[in-house]
């Protein structure tokens, strides 16, 4: 194939994707996620002063405050068999790795007192209680929800959704606090596991070199 950037500029027709034009939701999250965070930013500080000017209940602020998240991968086990000292692999079952994504977090603490909430209602923090497992534990639907991963073209368009089905947040990640840290906002990760993902594409139409239009339809995996 001879070189023509000519050739590459027509192919990457739209400018390429931008990995940050994206934006996370959370569907129907557990009550703890929301009641806590608000409760908590309520509360009088240490030094006695009232955090009562807190924006918004933890699924808003959750919206603005993720500044990173991963595009899910797609994972299938494999299978090697064995025939006459020969190897041949088939395809096994499909695996879902770790879903991650990093918060931003503010002085009224709302994003991550509503983690450590969400995550304390599936299992206590504290020991000294007689019941170890968190109220949310007795049904496994009452600590899930689903999460809706978004990427947008440069215009604001949708053109590729995921969607995280009964996710829940097992790791809320601890913070570095360092005197050293200047000019710099606390983020925090927090790690999900998840049943299964779907994903949706939009339609878009791409000519090839001798100017035949693909079209790809607007799709469900």
């Amino acid at each position: 194939m001879p070189f023509n950037a000519n050739n590459f500029r027509t192919t990457l027709q739209y400018g390429g994707a931008r990995p940050n034009m994206f934006e996370i939701i959370l569907v129907n999250p557990p009550a703890t996620f929301t009641t806590q965070s608000i409760k908590q930013a309520g509360k009088a500080t240490a030094t006695g002063n009232s955090k009562t000017d807190a924006k918004g209940d933890a699924l808003n602020v959750f919206t603005y405050m993720c500044n990173s998240a991963d595009m899910p991968g797609s994972v299938i086990g494999t299978i090697p068999v064995a025939y006459f000292g020969r190897f041949i692999n088939v395809a096994g079952d499909r695996m879902y790795d770790d879903w991650n994504c990093t918060l931003y977090t503010d002085e009224d603490m709302i994003t991550r007192n509503a983690f450590e909430a969400w995550n304390s209602s599936m299992a206590y923090h504290n020991y000294d209680s007689n019941q170890e497992h968190g109220d949310n534990s007795a049904n496994v639907n009452s600590y899930v929800c689903n999460v809706w991963v978004q990427h947008y073209t440069k215009t604001g368009k949708i053109d590729k959704i995921y969607v995280l089905h009964n996710a829940f947040p097992y790791v809320v990640s601890p913070v570095q606090m360092s005197w050293q840290a200047n000019d710099q906002i606390m983020m925090f990760q927090v790690t999900w596991k998840y049943d299964y993902f779907t994903t949706t594409f939009k339609k878009f139409e791409h000519k090839n070199d001798v100017g035949v239009a693909n079209t790809v339809e607007d799709n469900t995996i």
